[in-house]
């Protein structure tokens, strides 16, 4: 029994009953107590759909690879998994490339390519590319490699027609809302 006289079924119950009712701080922290009071796949995998409820795609994918010791048979967790760690690459490399670190965002989002699975979203390969040419232009002893590779990685398109207007809408998308903000 942890503090508070609350047990791992006690603990288990409250974190669904509050998932169910759409509180997910107090789910997570309910299903955080359950796997603390009996650390194993039950508790695990609750807290893993919590997080990932939650959209909290980097906490997710740590419990996720801890439950995967436990159940690697589990291919539907396993599938999970690729989404969550790809979605949470991807984050990292959002959180980079904003903070101007293009070199590490570049690196996370070829990561974050690697971990999806297939088909992966276009933006994922834009952003990747947009790094590699910016930090390309932040890194003059590095540009000609780093916009070789994202013309590479553009040229990749050429090969998947079908996405091409996707590519172009978002593309076009972006320009359109950059132009917007840089008139004002």
């Amino acid at each position: 029994k942890a503090a508070g006289g609350m047990d791992f079924d006690l603990a288990y119950y409250l974190a669904e009953a509050h998932e169910r009712l759409g509180e997910l701080d107090l789910a997570e922290e309910r299903a955080k107590d359950a796997v603390a009071l009996r650390p194993g796949r039950e508790g695990l995998r609750l807290q893993a759909r919590i997080l990932v409820a939650a959209g909290k795609n980097a906490p997710a994918r740590d419990v996720l690879a801890r439950y995967l010791e436990l159940a690697p048979e589990d291919a539907k967790l396993r599938e999970v998994f690729q989404k969550v760690s790809g979605t949470a690459t991807f984050d990292d490399g959002n959180r980079l490339y904003r903070g101007s670190n293009y070199e590490g965002a570049a690196a996370a989002f070829e990561k974050a390519v690697q971990l999806f699975p297939p088909p992966v979203h276009p933006v994922v390969r834009i952003m990747w590319a947009n790094a590699l040419y910016l930090a390309g232009e932040k890194n003059p002893g590095k540009r000609a490699d780093y916009q070789a590779r994202a013309q590479r990685l553009a040229e990749a398109y050429q090969d998947e027609p079908s996405q091409f207007l996707q590519v172009y809408d978002l593309l076009f998308n972006l320009a359109t809302a950059q132009s917007n903000f840089t008139r004002t």
